[in-house]
């Protein structure tokens, strides 16, 4: 699929970029494949001629791209059978989608390919093992995280250790010493904890001296260390990870809607248990990531019932805002600490602040924002009638809104607040929903 960008629209957002003060990530955008797929090829598949559901529909089934050498998401067993954790996944939402056991065809991808044979047309989605990371958000969407890799502890299953807390005087082996030793001294720290690490060169060296009682734990990757727990009994992992790697279903680009299905359909496999069963069946000594759920009623629940009209080209609202040189965001009327009006007059709270950093950082100018306040659901619609810019008004992302509306990613989340709070945007807009996504990961830094 082709980006649905104009060279002007392209400049544009390189120069709010550049504002926002997020010069890295133009680096990451203004390379010559990037500039490739927002110009060409022109043989690209065209996917506002059909939305990805009616294509798959249509078919009668659907095309998913997955690792098969990465245990244990996907690999070949010894019946030489495709096997794995994102295999499962994917194979219960062919089946929820269509229907019947045989509406699924894999197809190989590697880490090199799998991105531009999504975005070329030649698989529907990925489950793949592939983190959300803000460089390829230019290129495909991602759902919700379903997966959390990234840098934890393997102690004996009898070890006392739960947390980095229970690491006070404790012997940690680390393999990457590099890698490794940054993080777990930062989460000592934090933890108010001492502790002593011990170089190997394998991890092999360092299983043998955590079973043998010479080491505490050993730190390392959560998809490594899981496999030894399924080869070496008696380990367990740590459930809290001292880094985080969020992996998630690779989209075609700007699809809101399908988006929105794959997001729905994984929480509703959390909800009635099968997520937590595949899950254990390839990671039996770790803890099932929560998944957030998004209150309210989705009315699919099979690809055919999805509405067939293609994805539309749009606009991008980035186009807009800098050609107005205001932001127009919907605010809350009065929901105290998000917005409300204090002794003297003025409206302030989180989402005010954080529309004005958006201007600030867009804009230059902290106060190039028209505030337009009013309840949720009357935000809601006023985006949906293009009024508004955004919705920043303590906003839950509602089911029923999902066929308006997109959202960013959370802004703030548990325990904080019991349901994630995000921004409502304009449905296709994928550069627009990609400059928010940035902004609040770089406000976050």
């Amino acid at each position: 699929m082709r980006l649905i960008f104009k060279p002007q629209t392209f400049l544009l957002f390189v120069s709010v970029i550049l504002l926002a003060g997020l010069v890295t990530v133009v680096l990451q955008f203004y390379s010559g494949d990037f500039l490739k797929n927002i110009f060409g090829p022109a043989e690209l598949p065209d996917r506002t001629q059909s939305s990805t559901a009616a294509i798959i529909v249509q078919r009668g089934r659907m095309r998913v791209g997955v690792r098969q050498d990465m245990p244990p998401f996907g690999f070949f067993n010894s019946a030489g059978e495709l096997v794995g954790f994102d295999v499962d996944l994917a194979t219960e939402v062919a089946k929820r989608w269509l229907g019947k056991e045989n509406g699924i065809e894999f197809v190989a991808v590697s880490a090199a390919d799998r991105i531009p044979r999504l975005a070329a047309g030649d698989v529907d989605l990925l489950f793949a093992a592939m983190p959300d990371k803000r460089e390829r958000d230019a290129f495909i969407d991602f759902s919700q995280p379903y997966f959390i890799d990234g840098q934890t502890l393997l102690v004996r299953e009898e070890s006392a250790i739960q947390t980095v807390a229970d690491l006070n005087d404790k012997l940690v082996g680390v393999v990457q010493e590099a890698y490794a030793t940054e993080p777990l001294a930062q989460a000592a720290t934090a933890a108010r904890v001492s502790l002593q690490t011990m170089a190997y060169e394998s991890y092999s060296q360092a299983l043998a001296a955590l079973t043998a009682d010479e080491i505490d734990a050993i730190t390392g990757n959560a998809v490594a260390l899981n496999q030894f727990t399924r080869t070496t009994p008696g380990l367990r992992m740590m459930g809290n990870r001292l880094t985080q790697d969020y992996f998630a279903v690779g989209l075609p680009q700007a699809d809101s809607t399908l988006r929105a299905m794959v997001n729905f359909t994984l929480q509703d496999m959390q909800e009635d248990g099968t997520y937590a069963t595949l899950y254990r069946r390839w990671f039996p000594a770790d803890e099932p990531m929560t998944l957030d759920i998004s209150p309210g009623q989705w009315e699919y629940k099979r690809l055919d019932q999805l509405p067939k009209e293609p994805i539309p080209v749009v606009q991008s609202q980035v186009e807009t805002i800098l050609n107005r040189r205001q932001l127009i965001a919907a605010v809350h009327n009065d929901f105290w600490p998000f917005s409300s009006v204090n002794e003297q007059g003025q409206r302030v709270g989180f989402d005010i602040d954080l529309v004005r950093e958006f201007a600030k950082r867009w804009l230059g100018d902290p106060n190039a924002v028209t505030l337009v306040e009013g309840e949720p659901v009357t935000q809601v619609n006023r985006l949906v009638a293009g009024e508004v810019d955004l919705v920043a008004a303590a906003l839950v992302a509602q089911r029923e809104w999902a066929q308006q509306i997109d959202f960013s990613q959370p802004y703030i989340g548990t325990p904080v607040v019991s349901l994630p709070l995000t921004i409502g945007l304009p449905k296709y807009d994928a550069m627009y929903r990609e400059l928010v996504n940035v902004t609040l990961q770089e406000m976050k830094v």
